[in-house]
């Protein structure tokens, strides 16, 4: 049997490939795909699968059901029903079933030589296009009065928006280019060159934009991963809060490239310890109050994920979301901290935020930013650890 990664047997195994194997009839729907649900007598498609910063998610929306997870879980379910646990032997079972068993990525080398599929490289002329594409999406979002009011009520700067570049991609229009993608082409660029660019994706019924959302969507906020000259070496995306459209995923990124580590670009210090989260927002509030952080959009680490931060030769402290316990009454945030450390030995105990601040649930960093004295109570966790907030990070 072969020995993949997590990430290698899910990005071989597309979630709409796997379900269309498994019975189930998808119509196309913007960027991701509609059918009914396979796991309850569903008579009005209710059933969703959406792009996700690391492949593909999907969804229930039946009150009766509400599955929801990745291409793991989808055949967790198909399997053992509502007795799936995702972990343990019937984790393993699946992996079996899509391809192979798993190793942790830290000792990848331990086990035979891994079929690894390529994906495309970064190169300057894709990071021009990056470069293009959300600097005409900052110009558009100054001019969303409530989308900036969303990002202000978040308590992110103005400082902050232009440090991380952050854009908005309108909705696209049915037979309409977006402002955005219209105001690429009047620059010269080419429909093929954004292809390359991840930009536009083709479809079953042609090629759309990829951040630009489907019908009844307003579109997504946009963020960029930065170099240290400030230049785009990712982007991301955030649906709107008051969105309601088939395609639902939070986060949405780039995820036929190499899922970075987010915010190496803007590391200050050699010495002190860098903050690990899962999400860009968080990383964002960190760094607005001074703290060298990076993020890795999600629990599941890649091999190159794992050559970065090892590569950074600072003690890294995991920053744990305080989720609620799931359906199988596991803590979300809790797991992605013990695949972090199963695949980084060296990496500290987590920081575990209060779960109640101002009689207010706390999820995480960006739920405490918005307390009174959040800030302050955050940095009587990391003090004691040697974390202390600098000028120089603060936006």
């Amino acid at each position: 049997m072969n020995t993949y990664t997590v990430e290698d047997i899910k990005r071989q195994n597309p979630l709409p490939q796997i379900a269309e194997q498994q019975g189930v009839t998808l119509r196309k729907s913007g960027g991701g795909f509609v059918g009914l649900c396979p796991f309850h007598d569903d008579h009005n498609p209710s059933f969703s699968i959406f792009p996700t910063a690391d492949g593909w998610g999907f969804k229930c929306y039946s009150a009766s059901c509400g599955k929801r997870g990745d291409v793991l879980s989808f055949m967790g379910y198909a399997e053992y029903g509502d007795a799936w646990s995702g972990k343990g032997e019937q984790f393993k079972a699946v992996l079996r079933k899509l391809g192979g068993a798993v190793i942790s990525p830290a000792f990848r080398e331990k086990g035979p030589a891994l079929p690894r599929v390529e994906k495309p490289r970064i190169t300057p002329d894709i990071q021009y296009l990056w470069d293009a594409a959300i600097s005409v999406c900052a110009e558009v979002l100054f001019q969303e009065k409530r989308v900036l009011a969303y990002l202000k009520e978040r308590h992110f700067s103005v400082e902050l928006l232009r440090c991380w570049r952050f854009g908005f991609w309108p909705r696209t229009q049915p037979d309409k280019p977006s402002r955005i993608l219209a105001a690429l082409y009047a620059a010269g660029i080419s429909q093929e060159e954004l292809l390359n660019a991840r930009l536009l994706r083709e479809g079953q019924y042609g090629v759309y934009e990829f951040f630009g959302g489907s019908r009844g969507q307003s579109g997504r906020i946009l963020c960029a991963d930065v170099d240290r000259a400030q230049r785009a070496s990712y982007l991301l995306g955030r649906e709107l809060p008051w969105e309601d459209g088939d395609q639902t995923a939070k986060y949405l990124g780039l995820a036929d490239f190499d899922k970075p580590v987010l915010g190496l670009g803007k590391l200050t210090r050699s010495d002190t310890p860098v903050l690990l989260v899962e999400g860009a927002w968080n990383m964002f509030i960190l760094h607005q109050w001074g703290y060298d952080a990076v993020a890795v959009s999600g629990a599941d680490l890649s091999q190159m994920q794992v050559e970065r931060l090892l590569s950074l030769k600072r003690p890294l402290i995991p920053v744990q979301d305080m989720d609620l316990p799931n359906a199988q009454g596991d803590i979300p945030g809790a797991l992605a901290v013990e695949k972090w450390t199963e695949a980084l030995p060296n990496l500290s105990k987590p920081i575990l935020l209060p779960t109640v601040v101002n009689d207010v649930r706390i999820k995480d960093v960006n739920d405490l930013e918005l307390q009174e004295g959040g800030q302050e109570l955050f940095e009587g966790l990391v003090a004691p650890l040697g974390v202390q907030p600098s000028t120089k990070n603060k936006h």
